[in-house]
């Protein structure tokens, strides 16, 4: 669970050390400007991107090698993941204005409903966190064939789409100097249907205090 609001918020907005060949650091090639104007503007566009609606397929790489995957899909302050843990298919629904978190388990037609938070100030919607901390523009990388920024924060490095400021890979270093790697993939930014963030019809819901 906490690892869902954690990785939802990061991509939103949303994070290789590495420094390729394809990289132009500070070079000015950029299409979104220069040093912080870029961390402005792509902050921007992440926060229209989050209001339109992105879903995407996480991929996430823990130090010690292990692999999880699972889908997202986002909109205003509503989410919904869906992965496959020890073999069973469950959904999780968060909507941020309630503070409600859905459970859902479709092949028991069962849902656990929780309170998680309230969040009636519009500043604590998942844009907020846009709001890196330290950046600083390292320069640009493809990925996939597309043009990203890379962004260096205080606390991670963010390669970050130039054309819908949405991250597309995120690396995290810790204490011990052991990496963890997020990557976003099968990015689409548009309107999401609001059926996603509801449970079926006929789900049995048990409620959590």
């Amino acid at each position: 669970m906490k690892k869902f609001f954690v990785v939802t918020f990061l991509l939103m907005f949303l994070i290789s050390g590495c420094r390729s060949s394809d990289t132009a650091r500070n070079s000015g090639s950029t299409d979104v400007g220069n040093g912080e104007d870029i961390v402005a503007v792509l902050s921007s566009k992440g926060r229209q991107s989050i209001e339109k609606g992105v879903s995407w397929r996480s991929v996430i790489t823990e130090p010690d090698g292990t692999v999880e995957t699972f889908q997202v899909w986002h909109q205003g302050m509503k989410s919904r993941m869906e992965a496959v843990v020890k073999g069973q298919r469950v959904v999780t629904i968060v909507d941020g204005a309630s503070g409600i978190c859905l459970i859902y388990f479709p092949e028991k037609n069962l849902a656990i409903k929780y309170v998680v938070s309230a969040s009636p100030e519009p500043e604590e919607t998942p844009a907020s966190y846009l709001k890196w901390k330290g950046e600083e523009f390292e320069g640009e990388e493809m990925i996939d064939g597309v043009k990203c920024a890379i962004i260096r924060s205080d606390e991670a490095t963010y390669w970050v789409r130039e054309d819908n400021g949405v991250p597309m890979r995120v690396k995290l270093v810790g204490s011990n100097g052991k990496e963890k790697i997020c990557e976003f993939k099968d990015i689409k930014v548009g309107s999401i249907s609001p059926d996603t963030f509801l449970l079926p019809p006929g789900v049995k819901v048990v409620e959590k205090k």
